[in-house]
């Protein structure tokens, strides 16, 4: 009886320390997110403030007045020619560009940061005896994914504050060898992984034209920011759309490369871990001359491959891009995963009806059913159990 008694006193006494066990853990696991969540915040509301303040401090230096109106107002062509010939000079274009980014930011806050080291790298590029060359002194916007050195890489989350990157991305590094000058980032979903733009830390980007719609995503503030007027072209990122959607929203021109066409060594990704949704980089730009441009100055002569040896060395071919072979080109005009809206279909039979004008075939045909395709989309994506997205 006695040994019944001491054994039922020892089971019981075993289940109120795991008892208490368990709960000392659970209240030292909300000790922990409490304490966390106010670290957080405190890091946010400091990123804010000098946020605010860098952005006052900046607007009291560079106003856009005549002179700098007149180096924005430039085409593309007259621009290069203008700084190759040195009639303009690095920094003027530099001072007249981070002017109408104020001004635009103030319309549909599209910058994250500005890049303070962009004085400096004009300096340079003003100093020199030659042009370094043929984008020297053309400022442009890098998306908030994508590594410039002493700058952070968010994704909209706050952890990522106060981490500057060590060293550029590939693609920044190849377009300040041809003598551009990265002058700001630009913002993105949280998770740069929606087509939307709005994150803790920055806000919400608008569209470029009307704020009362969405700039597209994930490379929304490229899009927004070339868009209205704020940069000749920017660096974005495209898995299932993140160059093209914004740049269709705002009403300028991207393409996405093929795969591993762009080196990607210095991009952060949003899924590190997942295998079967690859992201490549690319250019949201004002027109497709732009893009074609710069294109085709980053992929010749190997460029890439000085930084990221697994970049493939295939040079641009003229003779294809200028080729006038007739194509064979399909086309639809709506899903029923995401249905056209406003003159978005109308706008896809113009421009059927513009390549058919050359002497295209145009060949109408329904993708497979996209919802499947989406489901598919989502479980590559969240493969790892959404764990990076957690963590």
């Amino acid at each position: 009886m006695l040994g019944t008694v001491v054994s039922c006193f020892i089971c019981l006494t075993s289940i109120a320390v795991t008892a208490i066990s368990g709960l000392v853990i659970f209240f030292a696991k909300l000790i922990f997110i409490d304490n966390e969540k106010n670290r957080l915040k405190k890091i946010l509301n400091r990123k804010k403030n000098e946020r605010e303040e860098e952005f006052a401090r900046l607007r009291s230096l560079y106003k856009l007045e005549a002179e700098q109106q007149n180096v924005i107002s430039l085409s593309w062509d007259d621009l290069i020619e203008k700084l190759q010939k040195r009639e303009l000079t690095a920094t003027q274009v530099l001072q007249a560009y981070i002017g109408k980014a104020l001004e635009v930011s103030e319309k549909c806050n599209p910058i994250t940061d500005f890049i303070p080291q962009a004085h400096v790298w004009a300096e340079e590029l003003d100093n020199l005896n030659h042009v370094k060359g043929p984008l020297h002194g053309v400022p442009f916007c890098v998306k908030d994914d994508t590594n410039v050195i002493g700058m952070d890489t968010t994704h909209g989350y706050v952890k990522r504050l106060y981490k500057p990157a060590t060293e550029s991305s590939v693609i920044v590094k190849v377009l300040q060898d041809l003598g551009a000058i990265p002058f700001c980032k630009t913002n993105v979903p949280q998770t740069v992984f929606t087509y939307g733009s709005d994150n803790l830390i920055f806000g919400t980007t608008t569209n470029s034209h009307n704020p009362k719609l969405s700039p597209g995503g994930s490379s929304s503030g490229t899009g927004a920011l070339v868009g209205a007027g704020g940069s000749l072209f920017g660096t974005g990122t495209d898995i299932a759309g993140s160059l093209r959607i914004p740049a269709h929203f705002n009403g300028v021109s991207s393409i996405k490369p093929t795969l591993g066409r762009v080196g990607s060594k210095g991009h952060v990704s949003s899924l590190p871990n997942v295998i079967g949704v690859e992201i490549v980089f690319g250019i949201i730009a004002q027109n497709p001359t732009i893009v074609g441009a710069v294109s085709k100055l980053m992929l010749e002569n190997q460029r890439q491959t000085v930084h990221d040896p697994l970049a493939l060395p295939i040079q641009w071919s003229t003779d294809a891009f200028e080729s006038k072979k007739k194509l064979r080109i399909g086309y639809f005009t709506s899903l029923p995963y995401f249905p056209t809206m406003g003159d978005s279909g109308d706008m896809v039979i113009k421009a059927k009806e513009a390549l058919e004008s050359l002497g295209h075939t145009l060949v109408p045909f329904q993708m497979p059913d996209s919802f499947n395709y989406m489901k598919m989309i989502v479980k590559f994506a969240l493969a790892d159990q959404a764990r990076h997205f957690k963590e």
